[in-house]
């Protein structure tokens, strides 16, 4: 939750979060493991009271290191961040650098016999336990962000001249895709995870928890998913889980505890993790609609939890509109919109990202800012300033065709370029871009 934290915040703060990211990585254990809880006024982790003593650990906290970093080194430039030798729980110590290789290294040492990664206790869906006597319970969707990972550590490792490494992990990339590809799409959508048992959930098949929201988008966001693919899964989240208010985690809701489920289950249907509307993960369906150029959709979907409309609905909604709630109740709930756990949620950091980076598009890359907007195609134009590396970037997109994705030129101070990717001014000065869209 930390690392996701400092994506919202890196373009304003980098130099906290800078320092951030090296308090996290002290959190980590030499074998890659990390621990999932963080006190930010001691430095020090911890596990969750409800982890069990064999698999105390969840299967994605040790791989959001790695997305921090990159996306810190995107903003900033700065790849000396890299070199900084940080301590082990255990109190050795290593360059930033290594403790990446180790987040990929636990999950490489820890996969099922499926060749997914191990569940543990869980992994972003804390309640989604799948508990049982074999700890044998395996995560698709962190066979996703593994994918997203390794592909972020080859573009990585090229920056930082570490070629064999860069070769190794986009081979490992591959593969991953392939297999994921070849044994968890269900016809429609991709499955979530594989109970204790190996038996497969969040499919077809399932009487309840059919289809589950982040194993979509992720499928599109990480690459696993082809374009048609990505378009089929995402249509199916438009089938089976878009409401008036958001879209749901899964559906159907769990009607009763399920052993073999374990926590999610607990809930009242409609409430929390069990087939609520969960905001953080709406962020990351925005984010796909926009990767696959549905402009309309993703700005339908990003309307849904904006504070102005919620307000529109306030009696309905119950809680804060100016700041985002974990849940909103789902439809399988009677108080179906009623919102709860408002502050406590990474939402605010990645519904900034998907705003500015996804349906603006204006997202720092290692060696510039690409501009590459998703907008609705009733948008005629909009203005943006950026600052990025010292130097401050006043964008103005022109749609004069209506489209949603797609650049037709680029004016930089006047002068025509051949590329949507913005070079780094780092001088100090404004800078005049035009962007016209088609």
């Amino acid at each position: 939750d930390s690392n996701q934290d400092t994506l919202g915040v890196v373009h304003a703060l980098p130099k906290r979060v800078r320092q951030r990211i090296l308090d996290l990585a002290k959190n980590q254990f030499e074998s890659g493991l990390t621990y999932h809880v963080y006190y930010p006024l001691t430095g020090e982790g911890g596990f969750p009271s409800y982890a069990k003593e064999k698999m105390v650990w969840s299967s994605d906290d040790h791989l959001w290191l790695i997305l921090s970093v990159c996306e810190y080194i995107k903003e900033t430039g700065d790849m000396s961040i890299l070199d900084e030798n940080v301590n082990f729980v255990e109190g050795s110590s290593a360059s930033l650098y290594e403790h990446l290789k180790r987040s990929i290294e636990f999950t490489l040492n820890n996969m099922g016999k499926h060749d997914m990664p191990l569940l543990g206790t869980s992994d972003w869906n804390d309640p989604l336990s799948l508990p049982g006597p074999n700890y044998a319970a395996e995560s698709v969707w962190v066979a996703m962000m593994f994918h997203k990972v390794l592909l972020e550590r080859t573009e990585l490792c090229k920056e930082y001249d570490r070629d064999k490494d860069a070769q190794k992990f986009a081979a490992l990339a591959n593969k991953t895709k392939v297999h994921v590809n070849e044994t968890a799409w269900d016809g429609e959508w991709y499955f979530r995870a594989y109970d204790d048992s190996g038996n497969p959930m969040g499919t077809s098949k399932c009487k309840e928890g059919k289809i589950y929201l982040n194993t979509q988008s992720w499928a599109v966001f990480s690459e696993i998913a082809s374009k048609e693919r990505g378009i089929q899964c995402m249509n199916s989240v438009e089938k089976y889980l878009d409401t008036e208010y958001g879209l749901l985690l899964l559906a159907p809701a769990y009607s009763r505890y399920t052993p073999e489920i374990g926590g999610v289950s607990c809930y009242v249907p409609g409430l929390k993790e069990n087939a609520s509307i969960w905001s953080h993960a709406n962020a990351w369906a925005i984010l796909a609609e926009c990767i696959l150029g549905r402009g309309d959709q993703a700005f339908n979907y990003y309307r849904k939890l904006a504070f102005m409309t919620v307000n529109r609905r306030a009696e309905i909604y119950g809680a804060e509109p100016y700041v985002y709630a974990q849940t909103i109740a789902g439809r399988d709930h009677p108080d179906f919109g009623w919102a709860r756990q408002s502050w406590l949620t990474g939402t605010a950091a990645w519904m900034m990202k998907v705003a500015t980076n996804w349906i603006l598009g204006l997202r720092p890359q290692y060696h510039g800012l690409l501009v590459d907007p998703c907008i609705p195609k009733d948008w005629a134009n909009f203005t943006v300033v950026r600052h990025f590396r010292d130097a401050v970037y006043e964008i103005r997109v022109e749609n004069p065709t209506h489209v949603s994705k797609g650049i037709k030129e680029v004016t930089v101070d006047g002068k025509k370029i051949e590329t949507n990717l913005l070079p780094v001014f780092a001088d100090g000065k404004k800078h005049t871009i035009k962007i016209t869209m088609g």
